[in-house]
């Protein structure tokens, strides 16, 4: 039995959080070639290590911990998909 829920995708949709979509979604909305490679880049190639500046913002105590209230400075210049093209 076939669902008549059908979802209108697109390249943003995929983009914002390409975790909640299927290699076959991708391949329906962006092309095969450039989402095998996004698949690819995805899960197959090992995070760049890159560094962030945090600071700490305030500093609670109490009798037995310490807490940290933290602010990100800055952070990774990543591009985040350079392999895809506009579309």
């Amino acid at each position: 039995m076939k669902s008549n829920n059908t979802i209108n995708l697109t390249t943003e949709d995929i983009l914002e959080n390409p975790y909640n979509y299927t290699l076959k979604d991708m391949i329906q909305v962006i092309g095969e070639k450039e989402a095998t490679a996004f698949f690819h880049k995805l899960y197959c190639e090992k995070p760049k290590k890159e560094y962030a500046t945090i600071k700490i913002k305030d500093k609670y105590r109490g009798k037995d911990t310490t807490k940290y209230d933290l602010i990100q400075v800055t952070a990774p210049q990543n591009k985040p998909f350079p392999y895809l093209s506009p579309i």
